[in-house]
Formats: structure tokens, C-alpha cells, sequence
């Protein structure tokens, strides 16, 4: 071997620490002779059983060193706390032995901003990706997701373009911020053809996978902003055994969300289930037609083709009974209403609809006469945005209920958009997302139905104020 980048780093953790190759050789179990080779670089332990070595040795070297030779490991391995030092080393050691069996592979800058946008780079393969991004910084986190400087990066079409991405939700911590995240990450990678998975095995991993050409690789550790032990492969051999790996989590159970059209929904008798389930819940980010006076229904319905009007104006009736006399819980956010005023845009079974002046008054006129009648619905405004980071994007519908839960983004393109939540975890999730902000965000949270009723009663007074302008 020309170069034995193992050897060296157990020769260097040696003699920075003074533990004797007899200590090593009884953490690994292994004679000590085998010591002797690895770290003469004569030989190298064998690829199914690296992973324990490398963990025995770093478990070995904190057990067996004081802390005044922790704190020079600290300092000579750049590590932040004494906490990250033994997964720090074992990385270290991983790295120097994939580094010797393959030379071809080479470690990289640890900046994860840059690593992210490394991997974003040049996008003509599928990808594959398995990443703990609930322990990503929240910058990082935002560019893995397809958010940057608060705005959606991808606004080409990469639809051909198949992204598997698998995830940790039990790494969750926020029950609010990481929830929106969720969403969002969705809406920002909803330009390729993305399917997410949810495996416990995600944990700790960074691997992306540009089809059989690239990879890049690394350990993420909760809060960290760089990628431990990054690095970048090219060698065929090598990807393919991490495709391999990645693969075995790759199934139809542990799917996060099951994509649809809103067209799907209503031939499945999914959309209607979704409307009779008890305990409903909406988060309405943007007009749509789930809450529309009869006759606006009904002159929008006549601008699309190739639906089966009767069956649509069916569900409208059972819509305008479920608002009505259910009980049912709506949020809504107060840009609904604002941007109707400006632009007039409506999301009519995914058409793009821009509604007349007089629309916009009939739309606004429906909601006040709610808020003023015996109407059952619980109603709540959302008055701003639930954080900062998402400010510039615009916001998603979701509607959950204990029948049929789903979401609908906010792309800007109204295809690949309907996402019905399959995975367990991401239910529990969005359930304590909700009453989250139900209970306890007051200070963006209006229940008042008076003030609500103002509120829109002004923006349906902006609607002639603004034509007036206009004109």
C-alpha cells in the first residue's frame, strides 16, 4: 500500500494518548499482534468488522485517558465538547480506513452549507438520500429542504428527475417549527418526482447519492454545522454497497406521504371520507374550494373542462353541511383574505382561478356572513406568519382528521401537490402541531369572532379601495 491513512491514525491516537497496543488489542479482542500490523500498516481489519473496531478503539481511548489528555484530543481533533470527542474519533478512524481500502475516495470541506450546496449542484441523476436533517442546523436544514433566504430554490421542473430521501421523524423536537419545516421541505423539493421515508435508521447518517456517479458521506451531530468525517466518493464499488444499504429502507410502509391529485381523491371517495370523518381540523393557508357561497361554486365550476360537474357540486353541498353544522375546527391564515384582496387567486380542485371584483366581494361577503351567523364552525385567524424562516413562502393547506389526513402545498404549480400523510409518526406529529397553535399561540392566534369579523370586513372594503386605485 502506497499510503495507509488507518495506520497512521492509530499511530497518531497512540502516541497522543500513550495507551499501549495491549490496551487496543483487549478493547477489540483481538491478539495484539494484529495490533502491531494495523498500525505498521502491514494489514488492515476486515470490512464487516470495522465498525466494531473503530468503535471498541474510540470507547477505549475516552475510558482510558484523563482529562488533560481529553482536552488535547479536543484540541487536536477540532472538537467542540468533550460530549462529541468518542464519536468524533471513531468517524476519524472510519474515515482513514475507507480512505485506505479506496483510494479514489477524498475527504472534503466540513462546511454542511456547502456540502448542501455541493450536492444541489449540477441535478441531471436521481438521487438517493438518506439524512438525519432533524439534527441540522436550522440554515442547513433550510437549504436541504429546498429553502433559501426564504424563498424556494428550485423553480425549474426536475419532475423526471426521481428523489428518494429518507429521514428520521423521531428526531423531531419542535413540535411547531419542525412540523412547518416538514411542509415546506416538501413544497421546496416538490419540483422532482420526491418520495420520503421514515426509518430510525437515518439517525446520525448523511448520505446523498446521485444515481451510481457520486456520493458524499458523513456523521451529523445534533447541532453541528459541519458534516463529520465528509467525504466524497466516486469509486462505483463504493456507492454501490452504500446503495445497497440505503435500498433495505426503501419500503412501501415506512412511506411518509402517499402523493395524489385532488382528482384522485374525489374518484377514491378519498376527498369525500376526508369531509365525514370526525374530529376535523383545517389549517386553510390559501383560498380554496372547500368554504364558497353557492352561486361562486357554481360560476366557477363552469370554467373548467373535463370534470364531472355533478359529482363536484355534490361535494360542495356536503362541504357547505360540514362547515355549518359539524363543529369543525378551521384556522386560517390572515394572507388569505390579503391576497385576495391583491390578486384574487383561488385554487379551484387544482385550477389556478383569478376571481373578478365582484368574486372577490362574494368570497369575503361568505366568510363574514359565517362569522356572524349560528355557524358551528370553530373558527381562529392566524394574524402573520408561525415563524420567520417561512415568512416569503406561501402557505399550505392541511386537513387532518382521523379518517383521511392530508396536505395540500403551495408549489405555484398546482400539480404534485396533494400529499396524503400515511406514516404514523408524521400523524402524531401534525396532531400536536395543530393543537399547539390552537391552545397555545396566543400572540398570533385571534379567536375573537368580532375581531375576525372586522378583520375581514376591512379587507372586503380594501377590495373597492384598491379597485378604485386601479382604475
Amino acid at each position: 500500500m502506497k499510503e495507509n491513512a488507518f495506520a497512521q491514525e492509530l499511530y497518531r491516537l497512540s502516541k497522543l494518548t500513550g495507551i499501549k497496543n495491549a490496551i487496543f488489542a483487549s478493547a477489540v479482542q483481538y491478539d495484539v499482534s494484529y495490533i502491531s500490523k494495523w498500525m505498521g500498516g502491514r494489514s488492515l481489519p476486515s470490512d464487516k468488522n470495522i465498525d466494531m473496531i473503530a468503535n471498541s478503539l474510540s470507547t477505549c481511548i475516552m475510558m482510558s485517558t484523563d482529562e488533560r489528555e481529553k482536552e488535547r484530543l479536543i484540541k487536536e481533533y477540532q472538537c467542540e465538547t468533550i460530549s462529541k470527542l468518542q464519536e468524533t474519533i471513531r468517524i476519524s478512524l472510519l474515515n482513514a480506513y475507507h480512505k485506505t481500502k479506496d483510494p479514489e475516495s477524498s475527504l472534503i470541506d466540513q462546511n454542511l452549507e456547502h456540502i448542501v450546496s455541493h450536492c444541489y449542484s449540477h441535478i441531471d441523476e436521481n438521487i438517493i438520500a438518506i439524512i438525519d436533517i432533524f439534527s441540522m442546523g436550522y440554515k442547513e436544514r433550510l437549504l436541504m429542504g429546498g429553502i433559501c433566504n426564504g424563498h424556494f430554490s428550485f423553480c425549474e421542473d426536475y419532475s423526471e428527475i426521481e428523489y428518494d430521501l429518507i429521514i428520521d421523524l423521531n428526531r423531531i423536537s419542535e413540535e411547531v417549527y419542525d412540523a412547518i419545516y416538514l411542509i415546506h421541505m416538501m413544497t421546496g423539493l416538490s419540483a422532482f418526482n420526491i418520495r420520503l421515508y421514515n426509518s430510525i435508521e437515518a439517525a446520525g447518517k448523511f448520505i446523498f447519492l446521485k444515481n451510481d456517479t457520486e456520493a458524499v458521506t458523513g456523521i451529523l451531530l445534533p447541532g453541528e454545522r459541519r458534516l463529520i468525517g465528509a467525504c466524497y466518493e466516486r469509486s462505483r464499488e463504493e456507492i454501490g454497497y452504500l446503495r445497497q444499504s440505503v435500498d433495505k429502507l426503501r419500503y412501501q410502509d415506512n412511506i411518509v406521504f402517499q402523493k395524489s391529485s385532488i382528482y384522485e381523491m374525489v374518484n377514491s371517495l378519498l376527498y369525500e371520507r376526508s369531509l365525514i370523518s370526525i374530529n376535523l381540523r383545517w389549517v386553510l393557508g390559501h383560498a380554496t374550494e372547500m368554504i364558497l357561497p353557492d352561486d361562486l361554486f357554481d360560476s366557477l365550476l363552469k370554467r373548467i373542462e373535463g370534470v364531472d360537474t355533478a359529482e363536484l357540486k355534490r361535494l360542495h353541498l356536503i362541504m357547505q353541511r360540514v362547515v355549518r353544522e359539524q363543529g369543525m375546527s378551521v384556522m386560517i391564515y390572515e394572507s388569505v383574505f390579503s391576497e385576495m384582496v391583491v390578486s384574487g387567486e383561488l385554487d379551484f380542485f387544482n385550477h389556478k382561478i383569478f376571481l373578478t371584483q365582484s368574486e372577490k366581494l362574494s368570497f369575503l361577503d361568505y366568510f363574514k356572513e359565517l362569522i356572524s351567523s349560528d355557524c358551528l364552525m370553530n373558527l381562529k385567524l392566524i394574524a402573520g406568519y408561525l415563524n420567520a424562516d417561512f415568512k416569503y413562502v406561501t402557505n399550505p393547506c392541511i386537513f387532518l382528521s382521523d379518517m383521511v389526513s392530508y396536505v395540500r402545498l403551495e408549489n405555484g404549480r398546482y400539480q404534485n401537490n396533494i400529499m396524503i400523510i400515511k406514516d404514523q409518526s408524521a400523524k402524531n406529529i401534525f396532531k400536536a402541531f395543530y393543537s399547539k397553535i390552537w391552545n397555545e399561540r396566543d400572540d398570533i392566534i385571534i379567536d375573537d369572532r368580532k375581531e375576525i369579523y372586522k378583520m375581514v370586513a376591512h379587507y372586503r372594503a380594501s377590495v373597492y379601495f384598491t379597485e378604485q386605485i386601479n382604475s
